[in-house]
Order: C-alpha cells, then structure tokens, then sequence
C-alpha cells in the first residue's frame, strides 16, 4: 500500500504505535501452531505502520499486543472465533456487520457479512477492502 493511503488512514482514524518485528514474528509462529496461515506480506506493511487501528465500531486487528484494552490482538480474535477448529481464512478486523478476512487460497481480502459468511468486497490488495472497512 502507499504511503499516501498511509498517511489517508492516519488521518481519519485512531491508530496504534507501530509493530515491531519481533511482535509480527511471535505473532506468525503463533498463527503456525494453531494451524492459521502466515500473515500476508500486505497486512505485515500494515502492521509495521499502525499495530491495530479503529473508526467508531471498526476495529483492524493488531500483532502480539500486550495490553487488549482498546485494540484486538489477531491471534486472540482468531482462536475465540474458530475455537481450535479448522480455518481456510484469517480474520484480520471486524465491525458490528463485516469482517474484515484474508483467504490464503484465493490470495485475497474479502469483506464478509458476519451473519452470512457470504464476500461483500473480493480484492487481491488490501486498499479497497481495508479502506472501505474504514468507512474513509
């Protein structure tokens, strides 16, 4: 993504410190032992500008975060969510009516309603999907 969505994101809404490394590697080898795929290399350059990000109800998960007060940590959404079942997707963010998910297999970020499961918005980048979720 470029900076200028970057810095468009910024603006408009609440943002986390960036991630560490450490914490997106901690966070991918937690991922692995629970049986989810890595993070995508697009969500990691995310992740390295804003460690979680949020607009009024919309939250974008963030990496290995110690304190889950304001935003959600990833690897804990996921494993509430699928409860050590299977999973061919990575919840990246929600809101009170999508999600916000990577599929590994189609190599894209889909928004999905929440009540049906069913792709709203299919993309192989994540600035339209990511910045629709934003409402910006």
């Amino acid at each position: 993504m470029e900076e200028i969505i970057f810095n468009q994101i910024k603006q408009n809404i609440g943002c986390n410190k960036a991630a560490e490394d450490a914490q997106i590697r901690v966070t991918n080898l937690k991922l692995k032992q629970d049986g989810f795929s890595p993070l995508p290399d697009e969500f990691i350059a995310l992740l390295k500008f804003a460690n979680g990000l949020s607009n009024d109800d919309v939250r974008v998960f963030g990496a290995e975060l110690k304190d889950l007060t304001y935003f959600d940590d990833l690897v804990t959404f996921n494993r509430q969510f699928f409860h050590q079942q299977s999973a061919n997707w990575l919840i990246l963010g929600r809101d009170d009516n999508f999600y916000l998910i990577y599929v590994p297999s189609l190599q894209a970020y889909q928004l999905v309603d929440q009540d049906t499961l069913q792709p709203e918005i299919s993309s192989e980048s994540l600035e339209k999907p990511l910045l629709s979720f934003l409402r910006i």
